[in-house]
């Protein structure tokens, strides 16, 4: 028999949710894609959700010609069908980069002075010794040697961060 379940409420805000997909295309840099979420902080209610470059959903209302789903699927266009918002991976976002750094301070497993042990090429780190099946975590730009806690927060170092969660102990 049918079981009655609970409510599905949409939180999105039509107009935050216009400016953020805005705000995506004009001021990402030629040829990077990315992707914006804005949550209500107390509810976690997803205000908006954004992933460019984008596509016009319009396109798959009766068949697709072959050249337009030839051009959705080119390299050079940075993949607008897949949502980066709800299927890419990626490193934690800057703002939680000072939260990760507060925790293995005071758990002791990092210090300051802790140095990123790893090899860094072309900007890029896979994580040894985990069962890491993802790309490797990439950065902007080197952020000084010796790599410590200070200049990866400084710089907002991706690879020192993803490193400090991986210390943690967690899954991956």
């Amino acid at each position: 028999p049918a079981k009655n379940g609970l409510d599905v409420h949409l939180t999105i805000d039509s107009s935050l949710q216009a400016r953020t997909e805005e705000l995506l295309k004009t001021c990402l840099a030629a040829g990077q894609a990315g992707a914006a979420i804005a949550i209500e902080p107390k509810t976690g209610a997803v205000r908006a959700m954004a992933s460019y470059p984008d596509y016009d959903p319009n396109l798959f209302c009766a068949p697709i010609p072959k050249d337009v789903w030839d051009e959705l699927n080119k390299p050079e266009n940075k993949q607008p069908l897949f949502s980066r918002a709800t299927l890419g991976l990626y490193p934690p976002g800057s703002t939680f980069k000072p939260f990760t750094a507060a925790m293995v301070l005071e758990k002791g497993i990092l210090t300051p002075s802790s140095v990123f042990p790893g090899t860094i090429k072309k900007n890029k780190w896979t994580p040894e010794g985990v069962n890491w099946i993802y790309t490797p975590i990439t950065r902007f730009m080197d952020s000084g040697t010796p790599l410590v806690m200070e200049n990866a927060m400084v710089h907002s170092d991706n690879i020192y961060f993803a490193y400090a969660t991986l210390k943690t102990g967690e899954e991956v």
